[in-house]
């Protein structure tokens, strides 16, 4: 909304438009929001802090980038002065608190920390405000926005039913092996086709373990299960002898030069689909905090439409 200026705003505007000896302009008026002013010194040290998303940027779209970022600080004026309307706190335990949970899920000391945040060009005590005024958006937005969002039991499973693959646990094989270990090279010909008939015989519908106790007691073979584990988690030539195999299919025989193995896929599970009572609250969560996004950017925009601001760049 466009707005006359009073006589308070206009007599800032003269004192930080006056230049010093020889006209030279050091801070000017970016925008006034309800009164409250953002200076163009305020718009550079915000611009340095998305440098890395501007760095590449053509010369050309600059005038929108600033622009962009003015209305960042805009949006934040209004979200402070809406707080302060409000009367809302945040105490210093309750920052120290959220300070330390940050610590503790980034498993890092104070010092740590400190030395963290001092690599990124920031102090402890700006990262103390960064994060009082967090909780400080936080606890606006439950009580302006988060009470008005509402998530229903319908919609959840809805969503889950929809959504069932996301939900799915991670897929799996198990597999058994059986080596034929080759100590005496003159005894190799006769272990591999041992190996063979092996093979020919779990290929014929002869079971894994059934075979497991009937060679148990034959010298150069031992055999075993390997167990649940990830297709990922293979050994690229374990992976490759596998995974086109059906349940119950055996492999060729992988050589080394003093084994040869054959490997028993006894399961391949896609996974199971985690039931609803499981994933409910993360669901709710999902939910709730897309809502909320949809909610908070209403939200803002009322306080820009029922706020004074005038743009001077």
């Amino acid at each position: 909304m466009k707005w006359q200026y009073s006589a308070a705003a206009a007599l800032i505007l003269l004192l930080f438009s006056a230049g010093l000896a020889g006209g030279v302009i050091v801070n000017r008026i970016a925008a006034i929001v309800n009164d409250e002013v953002i200076t163009t010194n305020q718009l550079d040290e915000k611009l340095a802090l998305y440098k890395e998303n501007f760095k590449n940027l053509p010369e050309s779209e600059m005038d929108q980038a600033r622009s962009q970022v003015l209305n960042v600080l805009i949006e934040e004026t209004l979200v402070k002065q809406r707080i302060k309307e409000l009367k809302i706190t945040v105490s210093d335990s309750q920052v120290e608190s959220a300070i330390q949970d940050v610590q503790k899920s980034n498993r890092m000391t104070r010092e740590q920390l400190i030395a963290a945040l001092l690599n990124q060009g920031m102090t402890f005590e700006d990262y103390l405000e960064k994060m009082r005024m967090q909780l400080l958006r936080f606890q606006l937005v439950s009580q302006d926005v988060r009470r008005k969002v509402v998530v229903t039991e319908q919609e959840l499973l809805d969503y889950f039913r929809n959504h069932k693959e996301d939900y799915r646990q991670e897929p799996f094989l198990r597999l058994g092996y059986l080596d034929f270990s080759i100590d005496n090279p003159l005894a190799s010909e006769k272990i591999r086709s041992r190996a063979l008939e092996i093979q020919q015989q779990l290929r014929s519908g002869k079971s894994f373990g059934d075979i497991l106790r009937t060679t148990s007691g034959e010298d150069h073979i031992s055999g075993g299960e390997l167990g649940k584990i990830r297709f990922e988690d293979l050994d690229p030539v374990y992976a490759n002898a596998v995974k086109n195999l059906p349940e119950g299919g055996v492999s060729e025989i992988l050589e080394t030069p003093d084994t040869l193995r054959l490997l028993y896929l006894e399961e391949r599970n896609p996974g199971a689909i985690n039931k609803f009572e499981q994933v409910r609250s993360s669901i709710e969560k999902k939910l709730t905090d897309q809502r909320m996004e949809e909610r908070f950017k209403e939200w803002a925009e009322n306080l820009k439409k029922e706020a004074r601001i005038e743009i001077l760049l």
